[in-house]
């Protein structure tokens, strides 16, 4: 029912994340009001421009209800999410409508993230762009690897 989700009027600084895996999806730097009772976000979280290979969505037709329209599921587990049009604001120029029951919301802006210090090139120019280090640490794995354990914050 739109007007009627938990997090349509949530204000706090954090992230969004899959009710059913718990996958980060949308980040409140995001989320704005668009007037139609659904938590509105105009890009997904891990999205650089138009690219949206980093994030956790994907988007496939949707021809229920006598209309077209992308509906929006969680790359990890294909849960629905919403739908998403191309009438929000610049510059993406999108609009994700998604329903609160989708979603669970952790305040603030830190994440914690383990990663193996072979990490893609695709990870290394995300963070680049969209994180900064506040503390990280480096151990050796079990099985003699080195692993980077640490925070990041938005920029």
């Amino acid at each position: 029912m739109p007007f009627s989700g938990i997090y349509l009027n949530n204000t706090e600084s954090g992230l969004y994340y899959c009710v059913c895996c718990n996958a980060p999806l949308f980040s409140s730097e995001k989320k704005y009001n668009s007037g139609t009772g659904w938590p509105s976000f105009s890009e997904a979280y891990g999205t650089c421009g138009r690219d949206e290979s980093n994030t956790n969505i994907m988007r496939r037709p949707d021809n229920s209800l006598g209309s077209t329209r992308t509906e929006v599921v969680c790359k990890q587990c294909d849960a629905h999410l919403g739908h998403v049009f191309d009438d929000g604001p610049t510059p993406s120029g999108q609009r994700f409508c998604i329903n609160s029951v989708a979603l669970n919301f952790k305040p603030g802006s830190v994440c914690l993230f383990t990663v193996s210090v072979r990490r893609t090139q695709q990870f290394r120019n995300f963070e680049k762009h969209h994180m900064k280090t506040v503390i990280t640490t480096t151990n050796l794995n079990q099985n003699g690897t080195k692993a980077t354990r640490g925070v990041k914050q938005h920029k």
